[in-house]
């Protein structure tokens, strides 16, 4: 999947962030009923994009402890912290699958700066044997749209984020 790339042309916060993309979240997936669906790179992706068009300089890391840190203003790290799906009744009938992710931005110094989760959806009818996989893929697009632009709204509105990009 491609990442999200059309979010609103906004000024960037002025800072320098490393964006931590952790294994845990790299690896994330969603496992129900034997059936094993990897997230963790797609989110990471849309991580990065998001996080690439709210700040001025991102660099991606994969460990919070990389020396690397201490030449950036602060340290984001997403983490998923939940994702289950609802099933339709019928095969006519809604699925919703919803995923959480958590943000956390710190200074150098390990200070949180601001913190936020942040919900989002997708939806699509159950489907029968023919539609089940497509209708799925569907939920998945519509669940990275809807997180991933919601996740640039709570950034892009965050006072505590702009604050502290205005004093570095």
């Amino acid at each position: 999947m491609q990442p999200i790339t059309d979010y609103p042309v906004v000024k960037k916060f002025d800072m320098s962030v490393a964006l931590n993309l952790t294994e845990e979240f790299r690896s994330a997936k969603w496992e129900k009923e034997n059936r094993i669906i990897p997230l963790g790179e797609d989110f990471s992706k849309n991580a990065e994009s998001v996080t690439r068009h709210l700040f001025s300089r991102v660099v991606v890391i994969n460990d919070e402890r990389s020396q690397e840190i201490e030449k950036f203003d602060a340290l984001l790290t997403p983490k998923m912290v939940f994702v289950d799906q609802t099933s339709g009744v019928t095969v006519f009938h809604e699925a919703v699958l919803t995923a959480t992710l958590e943000w956390t931005l710190k200074d150098v110094k390990g200070d949180i700066l601001w913190i936020d989760s942040v919900r989002g959806e997708g939806r699509a009818n159950e489907g029968n044997m023919f539609t089940r996989t497509s209708n799925f893929e569907r939920r998945i697009k519509a669940l990275h749209e809807d997180l991933f632009r919601k996740t640039f709204q709570a950034m892009e509105a965050s006072h505590e984020i702009r604050q502290f990009a205005n004093e570095n």
